[in-house]
């Protein structure tokens, strides 16, 4: 049966213009995108510094690292992330809310949470130093989606 699943599947891809893969790509994983966005923005502005080494950390993760974020235009999600930042820089408690709403809707995913928050442990190592600010949001995120902290050596 995985034969024919991996036949049929590798048909449909070849018949299948880029743009449309690319567009149900953006629908499919659209709360991911926002979630992670979210979420880097959090881990970025935990200290009250945005740190140069921790957004480059974030756009290289969009451009080289994440299928989930295949078929959206960088420019896009770093808007989002940028919003996110702004948002928390603001008013942390405003912006965290705002955050935790976009991890409701990828919680039920542990994989992609997991995921998620592996890079959220990547992206507050960038700098050079994973403080504790950083890991109490990174242990935060974990709550939200239902996850043990301790499984990511916080």
């Amino acid at each position: 049966m995985a034969i024919w699943k991996n036949l049929t599947k590798r048909i449909v891809d070849s018949v299948t213009p880029d743009w449309v893969i690319a567009f149900a790509n953006q629908v499919i994983n659209e709360d991911f995108m926002k979630a992670f966005a979210g979420s880097c923005a959090l881990v970025v502005c935990a200290d009250g510094v945005i740190e140069d080494s921790e957004v480059d950390k974030v756009k290289n993760y969009i451009q080289t690292n994440l299928k989930e974020l295949k078929g959206y235009d960088t420019g896009v999600i770093m808007s989002h992330f940028m919003q996110y930042c702004d948002a928390i820089s603001c008013d942390m408690n405003e912006g965290r809310a705002r955050v935790y709403e976009a991890l409701k809707e990828i919680k039920n995913d542990t994989q992609l949470s997991k995921h998620l928050v592996q890079i959220c442990c990547k992206i507050g190592e960038a700098d050079g130093c994973f403080d504790e600010q950083e890991k109490q949001i990174v242990k935060d995120i974990c709550e939200q989606l239902n996850l043990h902290y301790r499984d990511f050596n916080l």
